[in-house]
């Protein structure tokens, strides 16, 4: 999974996390030297629970040996939260990937740790959609071709000369190579190694053209000789024939794409009771090249449900061991007696790089009230870098218990703001929530309820040098339509 492809066949950010911001994701499928001229079916699916998937849509490829294929899924919108998979399947050989989609504003699937810090939590990945957002749907598709043609700066030349030798990453485990070869050139090789003799990837005697050709080859990283697909390994290549060329390929470390997430029965978001079970299915991930999982984990804040390594069963990094760079657990929890209004367990991964994921799901007890406040400060002249009124944004949550107690954040930006992040604790009635004291000054400290899930209020304050004014919106997320 990625960005796409660029005009040179490199994969542009890898990844296996994207964020509602993102308006495309792309599937690049590398195929072997060795695989049949076939159809390639790539499939794209939305998770639902621990097993079930949902079909969007599917891209035919016609592909034949060697081929990188692409499959684009689109939403104008932006792509709809919620985990996903993209299958593809080649006659009997086929290639599974989940990946993940966070909501806009929510922090990063995976960061460099600093040692006694844990990485930031994220908030629920809960599969649903807003009229904001939409599901993939296809896009464009087809095999990247590697034919450049002749080179515009070329022309007549007295001698075979090899003007350069470049490599790239391909999905999973290969190494794409080309070779520029000017002037009259009978006979080409490329060929590679990691370290012992160099391995013959293609090889040209009667070439098309004799003044201009782009060799390209595809090799293994685990087949060369001395193979390894661990971040900093080093390809030798080398052109030789009529003009020799010698080039290095440092294999890239794609750590960074690490994914820890978690799917549950009953489905995250759900109200649940004290003492029920909640079923989950943790999974780890990183894309190759990677050093690989470490260990995955799965907690509710407070209290370690489960940890596993990742499938290899290894404690350092195995070279040309796949099952390094997954790990997954199957696990129940049992809601405590007296729980919280919000439950959260979470997934958390650590890579053997030091590279920290963390997957999160919710479910509530209580009523769970989300918002925003929006408020314009009037001041008299002369007015300050504000401007006038200056205007601020808050998101709000509120959480209530069972005997209507409520804590609820404060979290504003805009000009002038001091004190970004603010809590406070009042009760809520039928009447609506009322507060001893709010975050922003106003003249009354209640919020009324115009319905059984939506909370509004316009609250003033007045005062010799500012005036307040605050809208209050609320909706009660987990509330049952």
């Amino acid at each position: 999974m990625a960005k796409g492809l660029d005009e040179q066949g490199s994969v542009v950010a890898p990844r296996l996390a994207f964020t509602t911001r993102d308006k495309q994701a792309t599937a690049v499928i590398g195929l072997g030297s060795d695989a049949p001229a076939a159809e390639l079916t790539v499939a794209w699916y939305r998770l639902t629970g621990i097993e079930g998937r949902e079909h969007l849509f599917s891209h035919e490829i016609a592909v034949g040996p060697g081929a990188l294929a692409y499959s684009q899924g689109i939403a104008e919108g932006g792509l709809a939260p919620g985990l996903y998979e993209t299958v593809a399947t080649l006659g009997e050989r086929q290639v599974r990937t989940p990946w993940v989609v966070r909501r806009r504003g929510s922090a990063a699937t995976a960061s460099r740790a600093v040692e006694g810090v844990p990485a930031a939590a994220l908030v629920s990945n809960r599969l649903a959609q807003t009229p904001e957002w939409d599901l993939p749907s296809p896009g464009e598709n087809g095999v990247w071709d590697s034919e450049f043609g002749r080179d515009p700066r070329s022309g007549p030349r007295d001698g075979c000369e090899v003007e350069d030798i470049d490599a790239a990453w391909s999905p999973y485990l290969d190494v794409n190579v080309s070779a520029s070869w000017f002037g009259p050139c009978s006979t080409r090789t490329l060929s590679a190694s990691v370290s012992g003799p160099p391995v013959t990837i293609v090889s040209e005697d009667t070439p098309p053209d004799p003044h201009v050709t782009l060799m390209y080859g595809q090799a293994g990283l685990c087949e060369l000789p001395g193979g390894s697909d661990l971040p900093g390994t080093v390809v030798r290549l080398e052109a030789t024939g009529s003009a020799t060329g010698r080039a290095e390929y440092r294999v890239e470390d794609h750590g960074e794409t690490l994914l820890a997430d978690v799917e549950s029965i009953p489905a995250a978001g759900s109200k649940v009771a004290p003492g029920e079970r909640i079923k989950l299915h943790a999974l780890a991930m990183v894309m190759p090249p990677a050093l690989g999982v470490k260990v995955l984990y799965v907690d509710d804040g407070n209290d370690l449900i489960e940890s596993v390594g990742n499938l290899s069963g290894a404690s350092t990094p195995v070279a040309c061991d796949p099952r390094r760079n997954v790990a997954q657990l199957f696990s129940e929890y049992r809601d405590p007696p007296d729980p919280p209004p919000v439950i959260e367990i979470c997934a958390n991964a650590e890579g053997f790089d030091g590279t920290r994921s963390r997957g999160c799901i919710e479910f509530y007890t209580g009523e769970v009230w989300e918002g925003t406040a929006s408020s314009a400060v009037t001041t008299p002249p002369p007015h300050g870098p504000c401007g006038n009124p200056a205007r601020t944004e808050a998101t709000v949550r509120l959480l209530v218990a069972e005997d209507g107690s409520v804590k609820g954040t404060y979290d504003v930006t805009g000009c002038g703001v001091s004190e970004p992040h603010a809590e406070w604790t009042g009760t809520v009635t039928d009447a609506g929530f009322l507060f001893p004291e709010l975050v922003v000054f106003t003249d009354g400290n209640l919020i009324p309820k115009v319905s059984p899930t939506r909370a509004e209020a316009t609250l003033e304050h007045n005062e010799a040098t500012a005036k307040w004014v605050t809208t209050w919106e609320l909706t009660c997320t987990s509330c049952e339509e």
